[in-house]
Order: C-alpha cells, then structure tokens, then sequence
C-alpha cells in the first residue's frame, strides 16, 4: 500500500486532543474523539493492506500478525515494564490489584472487558489508572480476528457482495451503538460490538478507494477535506464527558475522517496541511505518546494526591512525546525492520516478555496486590467496605417502574414507618438506619441510585436516564409512601454534587439537573432547579400529611482515604500528622455547602446535620491511625457510619 504523509498527520490530530483530555486541559472536553479517529485510520490501513495481499494472492495469516507484533507489541511491553517499579513504589494494595489485573488483560488483549466490569459507581477512577487507555487496543486487536476471517471469507464473492455486508455489518453495529449510549453506556463505550462500525467506516473507505471508484472533482474534495477536518474539531471542543458515546454522536469525528481519508490522495489544502514536516513526525511517533501520556498522567496523580498542576501536566504532556521519540528510535523502528529482527526472534520475544508480564499479573492479582509493600495497618484497608446489600437495594435497574424496587430495613414483622431515598450517599447510611431501627423495633423501606437528587420536578441531564429515571422515581416514592400510609420521609444525598461540584470550583464534578430533561447543562439551571425542586418537595410532602426529613451531606474529602494513610504510614511521615492535615477542614466543608446551606435556610427545610459527630474542632477527619472513615473521597465506609448510629437511632425515636 502506497505510503500517505497526510495519514500520518491525522494520527497527530488524533494524538492530541487524546491527551489534553486526559491532562484535563480547558477546551478539550471531547478530547477522546481521538480514538474514534484512530479507529477509522486503523481500519482504513489494515484493509488497505489486507486487501492488496488477497488481490496478489499471497495473504497470509501468519505475515498478518507479524505484522502486527511489529507495530504494537515491542512498544507496549516496554511501557508497561516501565510502569512496575511506579505501581510497586505507589500504588496502594487495591490499586495496585486493578493494575496487576490491567497487566494481565493488556496483554492477552481482553483489557477492554476488564474496564468495563469495573467502570461500576464505586470504581476506581478512570484517570488513576495507569493502563486505562489499552482498552482501544483490545477492541482493534478483538476487530481484526474476527474481520480478518471475515474478509478472506467474502474475497472470494467479488467487491459487491463484500460492501453489501460491511454495510450492514456497520450500520447493525451503529444501531447497538446508539442503543448501548443510552441504556448501557459503559458498555457501549468499551465493548467492540459497539465501536466495529468506526472501524468498519475506515475499512470500507480503503476498499473504495483501492476500487477506484472514488473519482471526485478537485473543489469537492478541498471542501469535503475542510469539512472533515472542522468536525473533529468540533467534536474535540464541543463534546463532553456526558455525550452520547459511541452512538450517532460519533459520527461527527468518524466522517471526518473518513472525509480527510477518501480525497486526501490529491492536493488539497488539508493533504498539504497534514503533510507538514512536523505534522507527519508527531504522527510517526503518535502510538508511543498514545502509549506513554496516561501512565505518566495517572501515576503524578496518584503521588500528588489530586489533580497536578498546569505546569506538571504541561511538563507530561513534553515527556509524553520526548519517551515517545526515544521508543519509535529505539524500540518500533528496530523491530519493524525484518533486516534486524527475524520473525523468530519477534515471536519469541514477544512470547517470553508476554508471559512474564502475565506472571507478575498472576501474582499481583493473587497476592491482595503485596500490601507488604507498604506499611498501612491491616485494619485500616479492612475497615474500606460498604454495605454488603449494594446488590440489593441500590443502583436496580429500571427502579422508577418496576415492582421489587425497594428494600426493608429494621423489624421484619412491623409496617414500615418510615422511608429513606437518596442518591449514593443513601447507601452508606442503609446500615446504620438499619441497625437502629431493629434496636428500637422499628420497620423501614430502603431505595436509592446514583446520581439522584431525591426531589421532585427535577431531571437529571445524563444519558443513563431511561434506566435510572430520576424524575420518574422521585414521583413514584410520593405516590408510593401515600400508598403505603408512610408517615416519615427520610432524604439523603450528596446535595452539594448537584449545585457545585468539588472543591475545584469548575464545572467538571458537577453532576446537573433541570426541570425539563433536554436542558443544556448549565451551573444555573443546576441550581436554579435544586431550589424550585425543593420547594416543590417541601410543598408536596407537607401537603400530604408526611413527615419530611433531609440528611446534610457528609464532609466530602480532598483524596482518596488510601492515598492519605499510604502517605501518613511511609518512613518520612507523622501518620497522625500527616491523617490531620490531609483531612478536610470544617472551614472547607462549609464553603462547598454554602449555596446549598443558603437554599435550606431560606426555605426552612428540615435539615439534620451531623457534622459535629464527623468533625472535629477544625477539621473532619478522614480516619485515625487504624480505621478508615470513607470508601473515597466522599462515601462514608461501615465504619464511618456506623458513628451515626447512636443519633439515627435517637431521630428514629422521634418518629
């Protein structure tokens, strides 16, 4: 296949804004369309070449995945060798777990799934983990097993048949995409049923164009280039976190590739652009910066205890590209030369170094990730768990709807007497009212979901809200407590998440409602909606004779527990020191809980706060040298809450 600079040039484009998303870099919220890019460039070239290989008859299984060795396995091997010695010297015990497991599944290809089954609520953070990013090279390498087959298969049946069922083949898959964002959108983002149609966009793009079919005139491809190239710009900086991905959303960045891809061979202006000297080097050395940017970006989080700062991540982002040059000079380009590497030296050095990464997986996964490594007491990681009826009573599918929504809490042979609802914060506390209420015989009903702001009139602006309707289950718990002559109401949540955020002050952990479900997500609608919603609830609960309660927030923490007592318990530190000074100040709480206090306050609601049995003088503590009060940064642990219990058993009495 005839060599294309420009190609190599919308590899940089794709590179890029990977990156600053990732290094949380302002005006690169849709950075990630990066990988979309990729995909339709990767399937573009390998069906490039495939495809003249079975024209000339002499395809061969085994050419094709040395091929492959070549390009992505020397690469990736040397990244996550480099990776041990930081995850061994950071990593807590769980972490460290996740990584060892993300090793072995990097490897074998299948990392892909793994993020997937831990991209749950309580997961670790995306952007702590090291090997994150490895999961678009197991959907492509998932691709190609199954696409190869099918290719060689059609051959055989000439070019039409073989378009009529890519075509198909792509929009089926488009349709499980579009399905899967809004139903199942971690899924949808991971799983390769769900992304084949972005390759299959590049693979039918490349049998066209080797077809000849693809004769346009010189003005249609200049705008069909530009108009190409603004849609993945407008996909970097118009997207977010929370669009619909990767459903009909992804077309914008993937035609525009394909838009760049089919005309680039003549010379348009976006062909001269892309075939700059220096656009063709960052995408020559484009894999490896892919490879190197989230380790570094994940473990400087991980040794900063929260998000560094602009200099750091301007520094890594320079790092990223100057390791990326050292491995095309001295690891891609040596092994992709068949003059210095024989096939045999690359399988069976790509077979001795899989398996020993594979081995150290094994044993860091079997090993409760080697917690000898540190020196943070037994007590405290056994102290992280939250309530063992998660399963049950929390995150139910469809629970605005369904008739086994909710969960009994207390005395099994008492009517209900009272409700409590919420969002994730709820669950924390499902054991503590649990257990006060079978100490005083009483009997309650239990039903949450994340991300759920418990008032009434409210819509929360994501795309999971056919599954976990907010607004639906809000109305539904009024309904039901007057059904079931409830007479006590008991709201908990994380109030601040829905009109503030974090403590960071933008908009980046704010999770934001509206009173009408198409609103464009606005920090002033968010709160605009937070006061009328209360006031809607207060309104309705009063007028329905019910007593109605609401738990303050918890003091939200600055990092993670485990990162606080790894630090507190390493030679050069004071643990009782250090666990103070990582803990959050009242002062802090208050400021986060400000325009949420000012709300409560005007409209006299019902409030019960804690915070004088959760803080100190000064500051509220995330735990003490061997018990961990949170989960994370913001959920309290068992043993956090169960501090509550003496004053939830006496509010409970007062019913």
């Amino acid at each position: 296949m005839k060599y294309r600079p420009e190609i190599d040039g919308l590899r940089t484009i794709a590179v890029l804004p990977v990156i600053l998303f990732h290094g949380g870099v302002p005006g690169f919220g849709g950075g990630y369309v990066g990988v979309d890019v990729f995909f339709v460039i990767s399937g573009f070239l390998i069906t490039g070449i495939i495809a003249e290989d079975l024209a000339r008859g002499r395809f061969s299984l085994i050419d094709f995945y040395e091929r492959r060795a070549r390009r992505i396995l020397p690469a990736l091997f040397v990244v996550i060798a480099a990776c041990i010695p930081f995850a061994w010297a950071w990593l807590v015990p769980g972490d460290f777990v996740d990584f060892a497991q993300s090793v072995l599944s990097t490897v074998t290809f299948w990392s892909n799934i793994l993020f997937w089954r831990e991209s749950g609520y309580f997961g670790t953070a995306a952007e702590m983990k090291p090997l994150l990013h490895t999961w678009s090279l197991s959907v492509e390498e998932q691709f190609y097993v199954f696409f190869l087959l099918i290719l060689w298969g059609l051959w055989r049946f000439g070019l039409r048949i073989t378009y009529v069922v890519l075509a198909l083949g792509l929009f089926g898959s488009l349709i499980i995409a579009q399905w899967g964002a809004m139903h199942a959108p971690s899924a949808a983002y991971f799983l390769l049923p769900t992304r084949a149609w972005e390759l299959m966009i590049g693979s039918l793009a490349a049998l066209a164009v080797r077809s000849g079919r693809i004769r346009l005139p010189h003005g249609i491809e200049e705008t069909m280039s530009l108009a190409g190239l603004a849609m993945i710009a407008y996909s970097v900086t118009v997207f977010d976190k929370n669009t619909a991905f990767p459903g009909l959303p992804a077309l914008v960045p993937t035609l525009g590739a394909l838009f760049i891809l089919l005309p680039a061979q003549s010379n348009t202006l976006v062909h001269r652009l892309l075939s700059l000297r220096v656009m063709v080097g960052l995408g020559l050395v484009s894999y490896s910066a892919y490879l190197w940017h989230q380790p570094l970006f994940a473990f400087a989080r991980h040794q900063s205890l929260g998000h560094p700062s602009g200099t750091v991540i301007a520094s890594l982002v320079l790092g990223s590209f100057v390791l990326a040059y050292l491995t095309w000079q001295f690891v891609e380009a040596p092994f992709r030369n068949r003059s210095r590497m024989s096939r045999g030296a690359v399988f069976g050095g790509s077979a001795a170094a899989g398996a020993a990464l594979c081995a150290f997986g094994v044993a860091g996964s079997t090993n409760d990730g080697f917690p000898q490594r540190l020196n943070i007491p037994a007590s405290i990681e056994a102290s992280i768990e939250r309530s063992s009826r998660e399963a049950e009573c929390f995150g139910i599918e469809n629970f605005h709807e369904i008739s086994d929504w909710t969960c009994q809490l207390g005395a099994k042979e008492a009517s209900p007497q009272f409700f409590v609802f919420g969002d994730s914060h709820a669950l924390s506390l499902l054991d503590s009212f649990d257990a006060a209420a079978r100490e005083l015989g009483f009997a309650g009903e239990f039903s949450a979901a994340a991300g759920c702001l418990p008032f009434l009139g409210i819509h929360a602006i994501r795309n999971d809200q056919e599954t976990w309707n907010c607004n639906a289950a809000n109305a539904r718990l009024l309904e039901y407590v007057q059904q079931k002559n409830i007479t006590n109401v008991i709201l908990i949540s994380r109030w601040a998440y829905y009109t503030d955020g974090n403590y960071s002050g933008n908009e980046g952990g704010l999770s934001f409602v509206a009173r009408t479900p198409d609103h464009p997500k606005d920090r002033a609608e968010s709160r605009a909606a937070f006061e009328q919603g209360l006031v809607e609830t207060l309104n309705a609960y009063k007028n329905a004779g019910i007593s109605l309660t609401l738990i303050a927030q918890v003091p939200q923490q600055l990092v993670d527990p485990m990162q606080v007592f790894r630090r507190a318990f390493s030679p050069w530190s004071n643990p009782a020191d250090t666990i103070a000074e990582l803990s959050i100040t009242r002062e802090r709480h208050a400021q986060l809980q400000g325009f949420v206090d000012m709300v409560f306050d005007r409209h006299n609601a019902p409030i019960v706060d804690f915070g004088d049995i959760l803080c100190e003088a000064k500051r509220c503590p995330i735990g003490t040298l061997d018990t961990s009060f949170y989960i994370d940064d913001d959920h309290l642990s068992l043993s956090g809450a169960n501090r509550l219990t003496p004053a939830i058993k006496l509010l409970l009495s007062g019913f």
